[in-house]
């Protein structure tokens, strides 16, 4: 197809998180395929605290003079990056507008009914955590109003995984017909893990945001218990730790608690890497673990998996689909199955080196090429479907 301006929706752009990336990797994909992009949101890209990817986009709509707050998010995430749509839609003139990380509603606000609207799904909206109470509920009635009503407009609706679609199949059956369903795995950067040759250690490592749901506390438990028949066993924590994001900056402490309770010296906490330092950390590590059972995909599996870190992870959720339980990975369903998994690979030689020769292969699955090809497919048969149609 001929090159279009696309508009990625984005609500903070200066938070290490899935959503952030995914949309890093999106603006990367279309700009590589000629596209001309533009980005929407409520804070302009700031270096070191963005994905570097957000500094080359040249057409950034921030909501300023308006700033994000930490109230009434709901509300608030959707009025500031429709603000800075609506200027998009004013200047940049886009033929097509992705809601990369933003709500739906977003679009409700912003005008432009003859562009094509995709909407991406990390988990629907709807399922979010919310306090509830009778007030509260008549507050948020007005914004499920506008939620719906967006839906109803919407030209795709692109899913993260399988688990995630059929979730929000059922949510949103009312508004969007099934044929505008797509899967779209958000993408790992494959070739960069073979880029340079780190010997493996007796390391198991943990990589993610530093949030109590993530199982990390199970992760050292189980590192407790292995190092007894592991003498030389490391363990590694690399974590994200974001500025006003309550679950990180109210776990962190507490972590860091019981590390120094622990006194483990083989024990590493290290906060905010870069990106190259990341890799390093997957690719001197054996093993990866951490257990959620509700992760909605979980981009860092996939990750070790490039990196022939072989991973220990909840059997639920997305990680279904990113591990091949028993070839690329272990699926497991509590503390003692994951020590029995770690255990077996840490001294499991012939084990260990079949298991991450096949994580390797696998992850060939969900590289930037695979999802740069099929963001592009989608974008053609939506984009054309649209305006044959008009």
């Amino acid at each position: 197809m001929r090159q279009v301006r696309i508009a990625l929706t984005l609500y903070d752009s200066n938070f290490l998180g899935g959503g952030n990336k995914f949309t890093a990797d999106l603006a990367e994909a279309l700009l590589s395929e000629g596209h001309q992009v533009a980005l929407c949101t409520a804070n302009k890209p700031v270096k070191g605290r963005c994905h570097e990817t957000l500094l080359n986009i040249n057409n950034v709509y921030s909501s300023t003079p308006f700033k994000k707050t930490g109230k009434a998010k709901l509300y608030s995430s959707t009025l500031l990056v429709a603000y800075a749509l609506k200027r998009c839609i004013r200047e940049f003139k886009p033929h097509l507008m992705i809601n990369a990380d933003s709500p739906p509603a977003t679009f409700a606000l912003t005008g432009g009914r003859s562009l094509t609207r995709i909407q991406y799904v990390h988990w629907p909206t709807e399922l979010q955590s919310y306090k509830h109470s009778i007030p509260l509920e008549l507050y948020r009635s007005l914004y499920w109003g506008l939620h719906y009503h967006a839906l109803k407009k919407m030209d795709a609706v692109v899913c993260n995984s399988k688990f995630t679609q059929e979730i929000t199949k059922i949510i949103w059956r009312n508004e969007v017909p099934s044929n505008k369903f797509h899967i779209i795995y958000p993408p790992v950067d494959v070739e960069k893990y073979l880029r340079s040759d780190i010997p493996k250690r007796r390391k198991l490592c943990y990589v993610g945001r530093l949030d109590p749901n993530k199982g990390i506390d199970m992760v050292i438990d189980a590192y407790q218990k292995i190092k007894q028949d592991v003498p030389s066993l490391e363990l590694e924590i690399a974590g994200a730790l974001n500025i006003g994001d309550v679950y990180t900056t109210a776990y962190y402490p507490k972590l860091m608690k019981r590390l120094e309770d622990l006194r483990d010296e083989k024990i590493k906490l290290k906060v905010n890497l870069k990106d190259e330092e990341i890799v390093e950390v997957y690719k001197s590590s054996m093993c990866f673990a951490n257990f959620n059972p509700e992760e909605h995909f979980g981009i860092c599996v996939i990750e070790a998996q490039a990196a022939g870190t072989v991973p220990v992870v909840a059997r639920g959720g997305g990680q279904v689909e990113t591990v091949k339980n028993g070839r690329t990975g272990f699926l497991v369903d509590d503390i003692d199955s994951m020590v029995k998994r770690l255990r077996q690979l840490f001294t499991d030689n012939n084990l260990y080196n079949r298991m991450s020769k096949n994580a390797r292969k696998w992850s060939q699955n969900f590289s930037k090429n695979v999802f740069k090809s099929k963001w592009s497919r989608i974008i053609a048969t939506t984009y054309n479907d649209k305006h044959l149609i008009q």
